[in-house]
Order: structure tokens, then sequence, then C-alpha cells
């Protein structure tokens, strides 16, 4: 049962995911609005999950919410972190049960362990698998340990029945998440710096007082600057995609015979 739960669970997070690189491609996630946004979606999934969870007995119920909220703010930040904890915090205070302290106390360590981790990363932390792995595992020793905030008589059953799986499952699950988050994080960056490059490079090549043309290994114009679009009429606008030879072509200024293309000699 347990199992099931868990898969749907994952499920659940596969999809918010696939939403949340959406999101991210369209509203930066260093901008007020792409945290707003990330931060609804995640608590929206912590909603979801909370709706349909594996319930122990009445009242002692659990669900992927550590995963989320510990994410969100691990990936997005503080305000993020924050959006997703408070509708997750509510709801299982009106919820209530002998769980509640549990649930209560979970929402509030998740939290709290994915901020700290946040800040290591703005410091320039990089996490590896394994730090990902046990990123995931901390929150749920956290998690496990607030087992004891449940009546006593059912302390014992709780830790004999879910130990397994809140301390083994539960971090490979988060693991499985992470990947997914971080390998579009990089991407992402990636993107951003050939974006700043390119734009650097555009600017050093419009500022050059020489004609510039840049080719690509087969000899189709890349980039051409003002200085060279004078020099051989040609817009670079329309000459991008076009051989060299079709846009630059040489005579000998006394025979008026065309030359060789310096281009194809080398």
């Amino acid at each position: 049962m347990v199992a099931i739960e868990l898969i749907y669970d994952l499920s659940l997070l596969v999809a918010i995911i696939v939403f949340s690189v959406f999101i991210d491609e369209r509203f930066d996630r260093t901008e007020l609005t792409g945290k707003i946004f990330q931060g609804l979606l995640f608590g929206a999934a912590a909603i979801i999950g909370m709706l349909d969870p594996f319930e122990l007995e009445k009242g002692i119920f659990f669900d992927g919410r550590s995963i989320v909220i510990s994410l969100c703010t691990l990936f997005f930040g503080s305000l993020s972190g924050l959006i997703s904890l408070i509708p997750a915090f509510i709801y299982r205070i009106i919820i209530g049960g002998a769980g509640v302290y549990m649930g209560v106390g979970t929402t509030i360590t998740s939290f709290i362990i994915g901020l700290y981790f946040n800040k290591k990363r703005k410091e320039g932390f990089a996490f590896s698998n394994t730090q990902l792995y046990l990123f995931g595992l901390l929150v749920h020793i956290a998690m496990l340990l607030l087992v004891l905030t449940l009546p006593t008589c059912k302390i014992l059953p709780t830790f004999k029945n879910l130990t397994f799986t809140i301390i083994v499952i539960y971090p490979v699950i988060s693991l499985m998440i992470s990947k997914i988050l971080l390998d579009h994080e990089e991407k992402k960056n990636s993107s951003k710096i050939i974006e700043r490059n390119e734009k650097l490079f555009r600017t050093t090549l419009y500022s050059i007082g020489d004609a510039v043309i840049t080719t690509d290994i087969n000899g189709k114009v890349q980039h051409m600057n003002p200085i060279a679009e004078q020099l051989t009429g040609w817009k670079e606008s329309d000459a991008k995609g076009l051989f060299l030879s079709e846009i630059y072509v040489v005579y000998n200024e006394d025979t008026n015979v065309r030359l060789l293309n310096p281009f194809d000699e080398i």
C-alpha cells in the first residue's frame, strides 16, 4: 500500500517538474514573478498529495510534501519555499488528528533544511549525486525524529511500519527529482552563458574599425560587422548562411579577372 502511494506521489512530482520547467523558461526564477509561480505550483502539489495520502491510521498519514517543500526551497529560494509551505501548514492544522504535530513539524523542518542548503548553493556549493541523496536523507531523518511527537502508543508501530520507507525510499525519490531540476538548471545556466558571450562577441565585432566576416567551418557566413557590409554591399541578415565566396568576390584591379577566394585556399 505504501509503495502504491509512493508511485502516485512520484508521478505527481514528475508532472510538477514538467510544469516547473515550463514556468522557469518563461519567468526567470531570480525574478519575483518566477519565484511566486514556482511557490504556488509546489504548494499546489503539496496539497494534492495531502488529499490522497497513505494513512497509517486516522490522523496519522504520509505523503510527498516533505520532498515538495524541501526541493522547492532548495532550488527556488526562501520566498518560493515559504509560499509552498503555507498552504500545507494550514491544511495540516485543519485536518488535525494524532499526527498533527509531526505533520506541521515536517513542513517546517523541510523548509528550514531546504533554506540552509539553498544558502550554501548561493555561496557556490555544488551538489553531487551523493550530496543530493544526503540532502534528501537529512530531510527525512528529521521527519522520522518527529515521529516522537506522536502519542506514546503510536510511536513504536509507526517506526516499525515506516522507518524503511522514510529513510530509504523517500530520499531516493528526492534524489531523482533533484537530478531533473538540477539538469534543467545547468542547461539554462549554460544557455545564459552562451547568450552573454554571444552579445559580448557581437559588441566587440561591431566596434572593430576594419571589415570582419566570420564563417563556420564550411565557409558559410555567420556574422558581418558594418564595415564588412559596406565593403561587400551585403546586409548581415541577407548574407548569413551563404558561402563567403557568394558575397565576397575578389578581382585583379589591373586585369579585372576574378581571383581565387582567400577562404578557398585555407
